[in-house]
Order: structure tokens, then C-alpha cells, then sequence
């Protein structure tokens, strides 16, 4: 699995790198709150690309009363503090497994 790393950059960067690098999975990790505008930004931005099989895994500072809008607005996958590094990567190795079988299956 290939990990591209851009820090504290905008949607419009998030997603530009996304679809430039022609990622599986997109991990979005939050630590000061925003988390529910910021990802509900970069699902609208994917969507406007044509992105719309990536996946979005949230983690970080999540709120209690922010996972469910983050849930409605699509995202895959909401790690809060104190979750097993162990879950995450399983988590992050399944939606990219998942998404690349896709990809393939669509190709045929």
C-alpha cells in the first residue's frame, strides 16, 4: 500500500491529490474539530470530479455528536481516540482491497 501524506492542506488540495495520485483510500485526521464541514467539502469535491468510489476514513478528535453527520455524509470508516492502530490499518487494507476489486470488476 502506497501512503501519500499532505498536511494541513484544503479540500480543493485533498481531492486534487486524491485524484492526481489515483488513490484507494482518503484519511482525513482531525484534531481541533471542523471534521464534519471540512469531509462533507471534500465528498462534494469528489463527487464534482467523478471520484466518487474513494473512500473517506475520519479519525483524530471526533466528537460523540459528530459521527452521525459524518456517517450520513458517507464517510466509511470513524476512528476516535484510543482505537487500535491494528483496526485502522485492517480497516484502510479492506476499502483499498475493496475499491481496487471494484475498479477491476468495472473494467471488465
Amino acid at each position: 500500500m502506497e501512503v501519500v501524506l499532505i498536511d494541513y492542506e484544503t479540500p480543493d488540495d485533498v481531492v486534487a491529490a486524491a485524484v492526481d495520485e489515483d488513490v484507494d483510500v482518503i484519511g482525513l485526521s482531525f484534531m481541533s474539530g471542523g471534521q464534519v464541514d471540512v469531509t462533507a467539502s471534500v465528498i462534494e469535491q469528489l463527487r464534482a470530479r467523478g471520484a466518487t468510489d474513494v473512500p473517506i476514513v475520519v479519525g483524530g478528535t471526533i466528537r460523540p455528536f459528530d459521527v452521525p453527520a459524518l456517517e450520513a455524509a458517507g464517510v466509511a470508516a470513524i476512528f476516535r481516540g484510543g482505537e487500535k492502530l491494528s483496526a485502522m490499518a485492517e480497516t484502510f487494507e479492506k476499502l483499498g482491497r475493496d475499491r481496487t476489486k471494484g475498479t477491476r470488476d468495472d473494467a471488465n
